[in-house]
């Protein structure tokens, strides 16, 4: 089963903008973490970041079609409050 990580605008700048207010992880960082869990758990992880909020509800409607579980996360803010331990929980 694949698990769908969709991460929306400005999250792609985790890591280099404000890492000391949102901290040193990139999203690079966040995806290996997930992977990681994910190949422990037997899923395949799909993790994708757009600024464009059209794509993103694209992709909302795509995971939908396929009956794939998702975990969205769509603002920076939210991340940086909610750390990798949100984005990939144990």
């Amino acid at each position: 089963m694949t698990v769908l990580i969709l991460n929306g605008p400005n999250l792609g700048r985790l890591g280099t903008r404000e890492p000391e207010i949102y901290g040193s992880a990139t999203l690079s960082d966040i995806g290996a973490a997930c992977a990681a869990l994910g190949a422990e758990l037997g899923l395949a992880v799909d993790l994708r970041q757009t600024d464009d909020e059209a794509e993103l509800i694209s992709w909302i409607h795509e995971a939908a079609d396929r009956r794939l579980p998702r975990y969205t996360c769509p603002t920076r803010q939210r991340a940086s409050r909610s750390g990798i331990t949100r984005w990939c929980p144990r």
